[in-house]
């Protein structure tokens, strides 16, 4: 079997955001369909995660044949600390 490589390239990825159930938050809820081009940096930053919230990020490769098979990455958005203690009051 001959493969055309300039055709498998990835032309872009495509990462879905999707936020899972969990204290405060009923259901899933996907946020967000991000793509970017296959050439852009390997780091992606996500802002607007909300605190001790888990979140699903399925990831895959297109090109002009179609779309690879998704990878998922789950990753839980830790609590915001508690404010440090004032040592100055008395």
């Amino acid at each position: 079997m001959e493969v055309d490589t300039a055709q498998a390239m990835a032309t872009h990825v495509i990462a879905k955001v999707i936020r899972l159930p969990g204290p405060g938050h009923e259901g899933m809820e996907e946020l967000d369909d991000i793509s970017v081009p296959a050439t852009s940096p390997a780091t992606l930053t996500i802002g607007g995660l909300q605190p001790s919230s888990m979140y699903e990020f399925q990831v895959c490769a297109v090109n002009s044949v179609g779309s690879s098979s998704s990878v998922c990455i789950r990753v839980l958005v830790p609590p915001v600390p508690p404010p440090a203690p004032d040592l100055w009051r008395r």
